[in-house]
């Protein structure tokens, strides 16, 4: 066997290494217990993908043809196959995370079903990361292009789309921060009703371009050393022309992170608002920015503008209007800089164009009102389902005034009436609590939001069996050869 020949052998021999060692990995995962059937979906997609391309590998190497081909022709062959193989290792990394172990079962179930009411054909896969950050993406999209790759068919079984959420592992139990992952569920409705196409193209004040590059010129002089004759490097035709280049590519990515607040706000109602707050004040400065994000004010004046327009003061208590007073006018100061030059043109220009009205204008048109939370559900919320909770009863299901019947409550109602008892201090639910008179204020928080995830439990068990019976009442009216659709989660 020649050189060119040992090449080619030794190549595809190390690749269909590395497809057994993913086989080992997928086999592993296949073992554990997951909390939905979109992570078992997955893992079955990759496992199917790394057989496809070791069968591509295989007829490679018994190739007839292979005499006819140079020595790089011969890698780029292989190398069209086997670039597949650190997707599917990142792949198969992204979903590691998915089990019961991981992450809380108790939330994945009724956010999965939140999701679906939104997008019928997608399957929710949250996991747990290490990094203090929650994000999503889209799975689908890979596996479909992967088996585009290899000249396989594109299995039946996967879903239109999978959406891969991630929260903080260390986070695991803290329900009333979660609410953050309404926010990832807009980016997909983002794309979905093409808002973008709606507020963009953004222009750019010349003025706003001036003043930028003056403050970049004073900033110049600033860190030269005294006496220093050194000249602004830039003339102000190109450094303006770099400006508007720079804050073009960041506006998009503004407008769609301000959207997907604003599409979390609707479909949680505050309680998103709530935990945006809590979560992002821990760490983040008000007024940083980046390439890809706004700066937190901006994002908060954004929600507080839909709250205005979506509920009255009235509906809140007398805790939770204090807390949104305060942050109003957080939020409202002018006088606040955002840091950096271009993030500063990049923010002007999206309040001079009125972004934030015309984003909420476009969000609310875009979501049926049946999708959306609201100020009279929240009233009833905060009311019936706040008083179950300062008792230490869960939450999963309220009476109905209108009929004396119990209905299952739902997990934005959850979460909604915990917070607002948790902006009260929890005094109540802390009466209830054996020894609660000494307990620490984190281990308070820490056993509230246990309690709401055991809620929340619980109300999925109710849903279940309300469906059930739903199921076999309408077998019964159809006739003893009707099938049953309904099958647990």
């Amino acid at each position: 066997m020649g050189t060119r020949e040992q090449l080619w052998d030794l190549k595809i021999r190390c690749a269909q290494e590395r497809c057994q060692a993913l086989a080992a990995g997928i086999a592993g995962l296949q073992s554990r217990i997951q909390t939905t059937p979109a992570a078992g979906t997955v893992i079955r997609a990759i496992n199917d993908a790394v057989q496809a391309l070791q069968q591509y590998l295989g007829d490679l190497l018994h190739s007839p043809d292979l005499d006819l081909l140079t020595e790089t022709e011969l890698e780029a062959k292989i190398h069209f196959a086997a670039r597949n193989l650190p997707v599917l290792y990142r792949l198969l990394g992204l979903v590691e995370h998915s089990d019961v172990s991981a992450v809380p079962a108790e939330l994945i179930v009724p956010l999965r079903r939140e999701l679906q009411n939104l997008f019928p054909d997608a399957e929710l896969l949250v996991v747990a990361s290490p990094t203090l950050n929650y994000s999503v993406l889209e799975l689908s999209q890979y596996l479909r292009r992967i088996f585009e790759n290899l000249n396989h068919a594109i299995p039946k079984y996967l879903p239109e789309s999978v959406f891969r959420a991630s929260i903080p592992s260390v986070e695991y139990d803290q329900g009333l921060l979660h609410c953050i992952l309404a926010h990832e569920i807009g980016h997909p409705l983002y794309d979905l009703h093409h808002i973008e196409d709606k507020v963009m193209p953004i222009s750019i004040e010349a003025t706003h371009l001036q003043e930028a590059y003056h403050q970049a010129q004073r900033e110049f002089a600033e860190q030269i050393a005294p006496g220093a004759q050194k000249q602004f490097p830039f003339d102000e035709l190109r450094f303006k022309r770099y400006v508007t280049w720079t804050v073009n590519e960041m506006l998009p990515n503004w407008v769609q992170e301000l959207a997907a607040d604003l599409f979390g706000f609707m479909l949680f109602g505050p309680a998103y608002l709530f935990a945006f707050i809590h979560f992002s004040q821990s760490f983040a400065l008000l007024d940083s920015a980046s390439t890809s994000h706004p700066p937190d004010r901006e994002r908060i004046r954004a929600m507080f503008r839909m709250l205005d327009r979506m509920y009255s003061a009235d509906v809140f208590s007398q805790a939770t209007r204090e807390f949104l007073d305060l942050w109003r006018q957080i939020a409202s100061r002018e006088n606040a800089d955002v840091q950096g030059v271009y993030e500063g043109v990049a923010l002007k220009a999206i309040r001079d164009a009125r972004v934030s009205d015309r984003l909420i204008d476009a969000v609310m048109a875009a979501m049926r009102p049946e999708q959306c939370y609201n100020a009279q559900r929240y009233r009833d919320d905060c009311g019936a389902l706040g008083e179950l909770i300062d008792a230490q009863i869960p939450p999963a299901e309220v009476m109905d005034p209108a009929t004396g019947q119990t209905r299952a409550a739902t997990i934005t109602g959850i979460l909604n009436a915990g917070w607002d008892r948790f902006l009260s201090g929890l005094l109540r639910f802390k009466e209830q609590v054996r020894d609660g008179s000494g307990m620490a204020p984190f281990d308070l928080t820490l056993r509230f939001n246990r309690f709401l995830l055991k809620s929340m439990e619980l109300n999925d068990a109710v849903i279940a069996w309300g469906k059930a019976k739903d199921d076999i009442i309408n077998r019964q009216s159809a006739g003893p050869d009707a099938e049953c659709s309904y099958s647990p989660r």
